[in-house]
């Protein structure tokens, strides 16, 4: 009985993403189409009511909030009955889902259950414990989420310190607050929708790249790439078991005894694995990522022959003015992107729509993203030793510049460059991407 007010909130939000999704004029997939309604339905459900306690404080807001939604969610399907059931007869496609796709679901999946149900607060003894990769950003996000959900503190404090104020986009600890205040614990609130909406990533990393690649193998291996990401850690791994099956199979059945290999401080290897390190400590781009592909399929990546209409217009400008909410890596690198894309995909015939909409998206941005300004600000202030030109990164005074890319990124910089090189294996929106990856990285 504890968890079904989370479990309704978690329904709520989903059939939210659902109706949303449902008229987003851009072509999605059958099987595509949860993770877009995960996405989008927690990040809707999520700011409908922090905005509502904003207004009337917490948890009275999340009355209001989830009240509005239900009562939205009623009239919706009392008003749109043949909606409804176009939708539920899709549903039988949303299972379709081909081959690739469902081995990376379920190879993602099961790293990911074993990363949550180790790494957040698993009880052994009557003790809490925690996985190393999880940094002291669990601890952030769970003095976050208690000050909300437990001591009713909203807009909560800075757990690092009294007196410090708090610039960080915890949108989504506010909505594990309300999954704590409605009966499901700590742990809960955090490992059940870092689930969802690291399989909702998956599913919209491949379903982005097979709108860019068309091919489902090649997809596939693009979401390996993105997701299975490091350097020449294995190279180390390898080293040290001496090549060895025994010690290997050793090493890997004895995991706390593992070096952390995609970090090595002693080898000077930075570039961190996205699964182990980026998705269970840095929980914001949960959040973030997900938008951004919503916002890249709705406004650039799409079906030439279909328009956009008002509502892909205004979720993408939601979706962009709730980035200081989200997370601000994404917020920033969509300021450098945006722009870029925006120019080498303008056509001729069509200019003139395309500049009407990217204005119409601008200007109810600029509208909407007015509130948070003071996090934003804050959450860039003092950063001049995080934005800098410095093309070594983290190299040492004496360590050669190529070998440190090469033994951080491994492929990840010669697969790019070959896009360049061998132009006829890349269509013309991947050469756009990897320009703007360019961009980013110098």
């Amino acid at each position: 009985m504890a968890f079904t007010l989370p479990l309704t909130s978690i329904i709520l939000s989903l059939i939210l993403g659902a109706i949303v999704t449902h008229h987003l004029s851009f072509k999605i997939e059958g099987s595509a189409r949860p993770f877009f309604i995960v996405a989008i339905g927690t990040i809707a459900f999520t700011a409908v009511n922090y905005f509502a306690c904003l207004l009337l404080s917490f948890p009275r807001g999340v009355f209001v909030g989830t009240f509005g939604i239900l009562v939205f969610e009623i009239v919706y399907v009392i008003r749109y009955r043949s909606s409804i059931k176009l939708l539920t007869r899709s549903m039988a496609s949303y299972f379709a889902i081909d081959g690739p796709m469902s081995a990376l679901l379920c190879g993602i999946g099961i790293v990911l259950f074993l990363l949550f149900s180790t790494h957040i607060l698993p009880e052994r003894n009557s003790d809490l414990y925690t996985g190393e990769s999880t940094y002291s950003d669990l601890a952030f996000h769970l003095g976050i989420i208690s000050q909300i959900a437990y001591a009713d503190h909203f807009p909560p404090n800075n757990p690092a310190g009294s007196g410090i104020p708090l610039v960080y986009p915890y949108l989504i600890d506010f909505f594990s607050s309300i999954l704590v205040y409605e009966g499901a614990s700590l742990r809960m609130s955090i490992i059940i929708p870092g689930m969802l909406l690291s399989l909702s990533l998956v599913g919209l990393v491949y379903d982005f790249a097979h709108v860019l690649t068309g091919d489902r193998w090649q997809s596939f291996l693009s979401s390996v790439f993105y997701f299975f990401n490091g350097g020449l850690g294995f190279y180390y791994f390898l080293k040290d078991d001496s090549i060895d099956l025994v010690k290997i199979s050793h090493s890997l059945a004895n995991p706390s005894q593992l070096k952390e290999y995609s970090h090595l401080p002693e080898q000077n290897i930075q570039w961190v694995n996205f699964l182990s390190r980026m998705i269970v400590p840095e929980r914001s781009l949960l959040f973030g990522i997900p938008a951004g592909i919503v916002i890249l399929r709705a406004v650039f990546f799409r079906d030439a022959e279909r328009e956009m209409t008002f509502i892909d217009i205004t979720t993408t400008a939601i979706l962009l003015s709730l980035m200081p909410l989200l997370h601000t890596h994404t917020l920033l690198v969509f300021a450098f992107i945006m722009p870029i894309i925006a120019i080498m995909r303008f056509r001729r015939r069509s200019w003139k729509k395309h500049l009407s909409n990217y204005c119409l998206i601008v200007g109810l941005f600029l509208v909407m993203v007015l509130p948070h300004v003071p996090l934003f600000l804050g959450q860039v202030q003092g950063s001049g030793s995080f934005f800098k030109l410095h093309f070594g990164w983290m190299k040492k005074p004496n360590e050669p510049w190529l070998w440190f890319w090469f033994k951080n990124t491994y492929l990840l910089i010669p697969l790019s460059l070959s896009v360049f090189l061998i132009r006829r294996y890349a269509n013309r929106d991947v050469l756009i991407l990897q320009v703007c990856a360019w961009v980013l990285f110098l």
